[in-house]
């Protein structure tokens, strides 16, 4: 696949879309993480 060299991951909020992402991450081989709301500012914060 000639994107497998540009994408590792994907980053996602956490939004219905994205229900089925396991068979997503198995088909285009890559992992998927979900953002956690406000966690930047929670970190700016601080």
């Amino acid at each position: 696949m000639p994107y497998k060299k540009y994408i590792h991951t994907i980053t996602v909020d956490n939004c219905r879309e994205l229900a089925h992402n396991e068979m997503i991450e198995k088909d285009l081989d890559v992992e998927i993480y979900f953002a956690r709301p406000y966690s930047f500012i929670e970190t700016m914060k601080k």
